[in-house]
């Protein structure tokens, strides 16, 4: 599947050999402009269900859900998010994994703009997909109970999100970038939380910055942890690790070079223990010429 602004377009599995295939469905709403697709198993359909998501035609943050399994492309789509503010939804702002444990993947959506200093959305996946009644969307924030921190203005909280299962429980955690985060009365240090899946949705979480004991560097103002986050198994314990961008981290007199750091996950959560940081540098692309590093973490 790809995507680009408005376009849509389809290839069937193996190695393209055949042009692709457009929707037979003008499903997409007028004005909408596309930046990325996520697919997952968000139901019970006998292929993948996709999001496409973007702006809508006011500028504000869109998702929109489509049913995979058989029938025209686009046959079965719903308009799934309009956001009330100018908050594209990007590619760091996407997720999805199983977080409640039910074999049907959920779906994140972080809007950092919105509210009062941003938020999360949770879709629950289920047997006839995303959207549908009896599954209803839960929103969190730092104003939520169990989510540290305080719902502040500028935190960016859902600027990014990934979803992954760090204790191997079953149940996938959701990591939450607030790369705008004051941290000990330094502004836009950043700081990511974990929040824990179970099988009522997500609970409690912990959060983590360059104040934490443990992890590599200092808070400096505007170095932004938690610009973009992933969840991957890194060392193949079964046990899903977090990796966590500072786009803004200063190196040497280099500003804004940008760093990413690796917190293992353990059966009791996130571990400082062989916690590691890099960035160019240490790739030998030169601090300057590669600013930004860790911008995208997939």
């Amino acid at each position: 599947m790809v995507v680009s602004e408005n376009r849509f377009w389809w290839y069937a599995d193996g190695v393209p050999d055949k042009p692709a295939i457009a929707p037979e469905v003008d499903f997409l709403p007028a004005g909408v402009r596309l930046d990325g697709v996520l697919g997952a198993h968000f139901s019970n359909g006998s292929g993948s269900d996709y999001v496409l998501h973007g702006t809508d035609a006011a500028g504000h943050g869109f998702a929109g859900y489509l049913r995979g399994g058989a029938g025209d492309i686009g046959y079965y789509y719903r308009p799934l998010h309009q956001g009330a503010v100018s908050d594209v939804i990007t590619e760091p702002r996407v997720a999805a994994g199983d977080v409640d444990g039910n074999g049907y993947s959920d779906l994140v959506l972080g809007e950092p703009g919105a509210g009062t200093g941003g938020r999360i959305t949770v879709w629950p996946g289920n047997d006839r997909g995303l959207g549908v009644d009896g599954w209803p969307s839960r929103s969190y924030s730092q104003a939520s109970t169990g989510v540290p921190g305080a719902d502040e203005p500028g935190d960016g909280f859902g600027g990014s999100v990934a979803a992954g299962d760090v204790t191997g429980d079953g149940y996938a955690d959701v990591a939450v970038g607030a790369p705008g985060e004051t941290v000990d009365g330094v502004q836009g240090v950043g700081d990511v939380v974990l929040l824990k899946g179970s099988a009522s949705g997500l609970g409690r979480g912990t959060s983590w910055h360059q104040a934490t004991p443990g992890v590599p560097g200092a808070a400096e103002t505007d170095d932004a942890f938690g610009s973009a986050v992933r969840l991957k198994d890194v060392n193949g314990n079964g046990r899903a690790d977090l990796a966590i961008g500072a786009t803004g981290e200063d190196i040497g007199t280099a500003r804004d070079t940008g760093a990413v750091w690796v917190l293992r996950g353990t059966s009791s959560g996130l571990t400082t223990s062989y916690a590691a940081s890099f960035n160019a540098l240490d790739f030998g692309l030169g601090g300057t010429a590669y600013p930004a590093f860790g911008s995208l973490l997939r």
